[in-house]
């Protein structure tokens, strides 16, 4: 098989074996149809997370270590990780370790979207298909003798296939990360170790040489404009009204509302409430609760796989499409619990 005929796609689906979507149905009690969508998701999914990670140094550096790190006879026995469908935590930390929480969330999110299965059925896919593609990428980087850099320039190479396998309304990317076009990687050879790092810090027009005396004129004409747009879209109210504390107009986060601007922390909370509620009723110890980017971003340990599974699945209740929220719950096993 040459480079140009070596599809990726097709090449893991050929090693998955065929009981996986019966262990799926069986054990997650999910139907055929909903498995085998998933399925045709999970793999495309995972190679373009995969591919999007790759982008930044450091998701490369990931990324190679986690398939050099792979076990070299797993392909030669996919049918053995059946028996080992049930705890999946250790192909989701595989994923999760590349891609990140929100990556994973990304995935996740979308797969289920796609396919209807639920939380729990989504990461026991994700759980076998994650060692599985890192298993042939291991393979065929070691047949064509490739180095991390040709290992990245494979996946590269693959972003058409893997966009054509991708089942209608998934997004082309996964987990893609955009970079500023303004921002200098590498600084010049002949400046010093500060004004180098000063240059990898701030944009272009900033620090380079010739450009900065517009600058100052160009803030404060920004700050003049801030402030008349303040001044004109304050609400119109009478001086009796405004008798409260700071900290009570800062409680009512619908005052000065605008459409268009980030919802808030509080609003994002009231929406998930009853998530939060089934993450404490489940045992889920909250570690970080926060917003970003409009979106509502729960950070926790479980006690199990089936207490974080729940929780997902209050989340997709409430909003399937998992457009305005990031979760992550590392599932973490007291020392005294026993082992299946």
């Amino acid at each position: 098989m040459t480079r140009d005929s070596l599809n990726l796609v097709e090449t893991i689906r050929e090693y998955v074996p065929g009981g996986l979507t019966d262990k799926i149905t069986s054990l997650f009690g999910e139907s055929r149809e909903k498995t085998q969508l998933g399925m045709n998701a999970a793999v495309p999914g995972i190679l373009s997370g995969l591919d999007s990670a790759a982008s930044t140094p450091e998701g490369a550096r990931r990324l190679t270590d986690a398939v050099d790190a792979t076990d070299d006879n797993m392909l030669s026995n996919t049918s053995g990780l059946l028996g080992r469908m049930a705890s999946s935590e250790s192909g989701l930390g595989m994923i999760r370790s590349i891609l990140g929480a929100g990556g994973l969330s990304e995935l996740t999110g979308n797969i289920g979207r796609i396919s209807g299965l639920s939380g729990k059925g989504t990461m026991g896919l994700l759980g076998f298909l994650a060692p599985l593609v890192l298993g042939v990428l291991k393979n065929v980087k070691n047949t064509r003798g490739l180095d991390s850099a040709g290992l990245l320039n494979l996946l590269a190479s693959q972003r058409n296939n893997i966009a054509a396998a991708m089942p209608e309304g998934m997004p082309g990317r996964i987990g893609a990360v955009a970079e500023p076009a303004s921002y200098i990687k590498e600084a010049p050879r002949d400046v010093s170790g500060a004004e180098a790092r000063v240059r990898e810090t701030y944009p272009r027009e900033v620090t380079a040489s010739g450009s900065r005396a517009w600058v100052l004129p160009l803030l404060i004409f920004l700050g003049l404009i801030g402030l008349l747009w303040y001044w004109a879209s304050r609400p119109s109210t009478h001086a009796g009204n405004e008798g409260g504390t700071v900290a009570e107009r800062t409680a009512r986060p619908e005052t000065g509302f605008r459409s268009g601007t980030t919802v808030s922390l509080d609003t994002l909370k009231a929406k998930y409430q009853s998530v939060i509620d089934q993450a404490y009723a489940q045992g889920v110890q909250i570690t970080s609760l926060d917003q970003q980017d409009g979106k509502l971003v729960i950070k926790g340990t479980a006690p199990s796989l089936e207490a974080a599974n729940k929780v997902w699945d209050e989340i997709k209740n409430i909003n399937p499409r998992m457009d305005d929220i990031l979760a992550d719950f590392q599932v973490v096993q007291h020392s005294g619990a026993s082992n299946p």
